[in-house]
Formats: structure tokens, C-alpha cells, sequence
């Protein structure tokens, strides 16, 4: 399956665990959202969109632009269409410092890649997360794979390869 993953932001944990993946997924390329080359969409099947939730008090403001919403917004604007594409999502977040909105911004990510007619995939149980509220959970389970390098670092190799295996890649 022709597979891209593409993250922001650049240089932290979120391209940190994209480069994870592209040694768990041989031949699978990243890519930061910033430099993606369009074109690079049209052969792809698999989506692999992976973000970080900086927290409430950064969400919307003007100082941290979201390229997230520039990205799906060129998606529409260049009429690239997203019918019969798949996207996974995975979430960078702090489940101790951001318990009433751990990995909010995964459910963004998926409401946008719904609306431009793709096909989400890979969601993951709550399970071993201690947080009190995410808009990231529907019907119980999350939109994407959360992960929280802060606290749980510990936990993330084992709970990439159990994603990447539910992918069927």
C-alpha cells in the first residue's frame, strides 16, 4: 500500500515518532507539512497525519499559525480529492499537564480529513491513559494513536508497533 507520512510540527516529538514509523515501515517517507509537494498525493493510499496539542492556551493564536488548516484548506483549494484515500492520525500530547483536553486537536485533524472525503482508520482503545476529558474519543475509543512522550515515553514503541500492525501494512 502506497503509504506517506506527513507531521507537524518540525523538529520536536511529532517528527521524532514520524521517523519512527519510517524505520518501522521500510521505504515509507515523511514528510513535514510545510514542504509537501502536492503531486506527491495523487499515487497515495494511506495517509499517516501525525500533530501535537500544545495546549488550549496556544490553539487559534495568531503567534503559532496552523498548518493543519492550511493543508486541508489547499487540499480544497487545488481540488485534490481524497475519495478512496485512508488517513491515520496519531497525537502528540500531556496527559498531567493537559488533562481536560489531552490529544484534543486529533479530532480536529479527523473531522478535516472526513470532510475532504477520505476514509479514517486506526482508531485506538483508551486504554492505560490517565486523563480527565479529549474531544479526541469518539464512541469510547480515540480517533488516532495518542501519545504522550512526556509521561508515558515508556509505553510508546510497544503502542506504535500495535497501530502499525492494526493498519494491516
Amino acid at each position: 500500500m502506497n503509504t506517506k507520512i506527513i507531521y507537524w510540527p518540525k523538529g520536536g516529538n511529532v517528527e521524532k515518532i514520524a521517523e519512527k514509523m519510517t524505520t518501522k515501515l521500510n521505504g515509507v517517507k515523511a514528510y513535514c507539512v510545510e514542504e509537501l509537494d502536492f503531486n506527491m498525493l495523487s499515487d497515495t493510499e494511506l495517509l499517516i497525519l501525525g500533530g501535537s496539542t500544545v495546549g488550549a492556551d496556544h490553539w487559534n493564536n495568531e503567534a503559532y499559525p496552523d498548518a493543519w488548516a492550511m493543508f486541508f484548506g489547499e487540499l480544497k483549494a487545488k481540488g485534490i480529492s481524497m475519495e478512496g484515500k485512508k488517513v491515520a492520525l496519531y497525537g502528540l500530547g500531556n496527559q498531567v499537564l493537559y488533562p481536560s483536553h489531552f490529544v484534543d486537536s486529533m479530532k480536529d485533524m479527523a473531522d478535516a480529513a472526513i470532510s475532504t472525503g477520505a476514509t479514517l482508520v486506526g482508531a485506538c482503545a483508551n486504554k492505560d491513559y490517565h486523563f480527565d476529558a479529549s474531544e479526541a474519543l469518539v464512541d469510547g475509543q480515540f480517533v488516532g494513536l495518542p501519545l504522550d512522550e512526556d509521561t508515558q515515553a515508556s509505553k510508546t514503541e510497544a503502542r506504535i508497533d500495535a497501530w502499525l500492525k492494526g493498519l494491516d501494512l
